[in-house]
């Protein structure tokens, strides 16, 4: 299995040797994470870590990190390794400089 942002469809599109690929890999779209996704996601990394959510809703803090479930997941490490343990706007805005 690979991974990529990206579509690597474009990519492999563009090689000459595209039919011998496509008898071997399968490309699998897929959707961008929505709303509820992300909240989820927060949720569960929250009870995990024990990470409590003081002046910003979980909401917020999905839309803020534009429903990436890539940047939740890096925000939420850097306020761990920096033993905390309650996310506000404030240690969220420190994290941004």
């Amino acid at each position: 299995m690979l991974s990529s942002i990206s579509s690597p469809i474009e990519t492999f599109n563009n090689l000459p040797q595209i039919q011998k690929y496509r008898q071997h890999i399968k490309f699998i779209e897929l959707e961008q994470w929505t709303e509820e996704d992300c909240c989820k996601l927060i949720d569960l990394l929250s009870l995990h870590a024990h990470l409590e959510w003081d002046d910003i809703s979980i909401q917020e803090f999905a839309k803020l990190k534009s429903y990436s479930p890539r940047e939740i997941k890096n925000c939420l490490r850097d306020i761990c390794a920096l033993h905390r343990r309650v996310v506000n706007r404030d240690i969220i805005k420190k994290l941004e400089l």
